[in-house]
C-alpha cells in the first residue's frame, strides 16, 4: 500500500483527522502542531486518540509562530526527517498560497526521496486581500511548486485567477463526518428554537442576529453556542440560551437543542465566510437551515437542498422574510418542512461525508478544473 503525507495546523483538532483515519486506501502519515492558538480557544495541545488515530500514523512536532496561520513553521531537524524517511504518493497540505509552512515544505522536500513527489494545496482564501510585494512574490513562488490547488469553494479559483497564478484550481469541499450526527426529527408543533454555533464576533453576524430577532414579533428562542469577543453582549439578551463553548466532538449536544441553524456571516475588507460546516453538520442532525449570502454559504446552501432560505447578508428584512417563510410552513404544512430536512440530510450526505470526498481524493488525477 502506498504512503501519503497529511500536513496543517487545523489536524490539531482530532475531528480534522477523523476524514484520514477512515481513509484506507492509503498509509497516511499526518503531521500537526504540538499545540496552538485559534480564535476559539487559546492553548490547545495535539493529543492522539484511540478511535480516532488508529490508522494514521501521528506526528507532532514544535512550531514557531504558532496561532498565524500563514506565518507560523515546523520545527526544521523533526520536520525534515519526516519528509526523508519516507517516499509519499502525494503529500497533502492544508494551508494558503502564502503560507511560510508551505515555503518550507517545497524547499526540505527537495533534498530528499520526495524531491518529485506531488504537492496538493487545501486552500480556503476566498478574498483578494492587498499584500505586502513581498508576500505576493512568496504565493508566486510557492504556487510554481504546487500541483494542484484544491478549493473548498468554486469562488476561490475566481479569486486565482485575478492574481495570475496559472496553477488550476479542483472542487474539493470540507469532509463531515456524517456518522457524528445523528438524526433527531422535529414535529414542529411548538415554538421555533433558532440557533448559532461558532465564533462570538462582528463578521459572523451575531449583533445583526440579535438585532433582527429583536425587531420580530414571534414566539421564538435562540439558543448559542461559542465564544469571542461578543460573549458579554450574547449573554445580555433575554432570551438567549448561552451554552458556552463546546468541543466540536459534542456538537451534538447543540444541534438537538435547535430546529433551526442561522449562520448570518458577514463579509469584510479581512474575510467572508469560506465554507461554513455548520451547515451541513445542522442538515444532518435534522436542523433546518438559513445562511446568508457571505462567501461559500449559498453554494453549500444550494448543494444540501436549502436555496430557498438564503438571505442578504447584512440585511435584517431579508433575514426575518426567510423566518416569517418557515414560520409560515411550520403552522401551514408542517409535513413539507420534514420532507425537505429528510432530502437535505441525504444531499449532505451525497455531497460531503467521508464517503464522497474520499471518492474525489482517489481521483484526483483525474478531476475536472473549476
Amino acid at each position: 500500500m502506498e504512503n501519503i503525507l497529511c500536513i496543517g495546523h487545523s489536524f490539531i483538532v482530532d475531528n480534522n483527522r477523523k476524514f484520514w483515519n477512515d481513509f484506507d486506501k492509503y498509509n497516511v502519515d499526518l503531521v500537526a502542531p504540538s499545540s496552538w492558538n485559534s480564535g476559539l480557544q487559546k492553548n490547545m495541545t495535539f493529543n492522539t486518540s484511540k478511535t480516532i488515530d488508529q490508522n494514521i500514523n501521528t506526528t507532532s512536532l514544535k512550531t514557531y509562530f504558532k496561532g498565524n496561520n500563514s506565518l507560523y513553521f515546523y520545527e526544521i531537524i523533526n520536520f525534515y526527517k519526516t519528509l526523508k524517511n519516507k517516499k509519499y504518493k502525494f503529500i497533502y497540505i492544508w494551508q494558503e498560497t502564502w503560507s511560510i509552512s508551505l515555503l518550507q515544505l517545497i524547499i526540505f522536500k527537495i533534498f530528499t526521496k520526495n524531491s518529485n513527489t506531488k504537492i496538493y494545496l487545501n486552500i480556503c482564501e476566498n478574498l483578494n486581500k492587498h499584500k505586502s510585494i513581498l508576500v505576493k512574490l512568496l504565493e508566486q513562488f510557492n504556487c510554481k511548486f504546487v500541483n494542484k490547488l484544491l478549493c473548498c469553494d468554486s469562488n476561490i479559483a475566481k479569486i486565482i485567477k485575478e492574481k495570475n497564478i496559472t496553477t488550476k484550481c479542483y472542487y474539493y469541499p470540507f469532509p463531515i463526518n456524517h456518522n457524528q450526527f445523528v438524526f433527531r426529527k422535529r414535529d414542529f408543533d411548538s415554538p421555533l428554537n433558532l440557533g448559532f454555533i461558532g465564533r462570538l464576533t462582528k463578521e459572523k453576524g451575531i449583533s445583526n442576529l440579535i438585532e433582527t430577532l429583536n425587531t420580530l414579533n414571534a414566539n421564538l428562542k435562540l439558543v448559542i453556542a461559542g465564544n469571542g469577543l461578543l460573549k458579554d453582549f450574547v449573554m445580555e439578551q433575554p432570551y438567549v440560551n448561552y451554552l458556552g463553548l463546546i468541543p466540536h466532538n459534542q456538537a451534538q449536544l447543540f444541534y438537538d437543542q435547535i430546529d433551526v441553524l442561522i449562520l448570518p456571516s458577514l463579509t469584510t475588507p479581512r474575510w467572508k465566510e469560506q465554507f461554513g460546516r455548520v451547515l451541513v453538520e445542522a442538515a444532518l442532525s435534522g436542523c433546518l437551515v438559513i445562511g446568508s449570502s457571505s462567501g461559500a454559504i449559498p453554494e453549500v446552501m444550494t448543494k444540501l437542498g436549502y436555496k430557498q432560505f438564503i438571505f442578504k447578508e447584512n440585511d435584517s428584512e431579508d433575514l426575518m422574510r426567510v423566518l416569517k417563510q418557515i414560520i409560515i410552513l411550520q403552522k401551514k404544512s408542517p409535513e413539507k418542512l420534514i420532507n425537505l430536512i429528510k432530502q437535505c440530510r441525504e444531499n449532505a450526505i451525497e455531497n460531503f461525508s467521508h464517503k464522497a470526498v474520499i471518492k474525489l481524493t482517489m481521483d484526483l488525477e483525474n478531476l475536472n478544473p473549476l
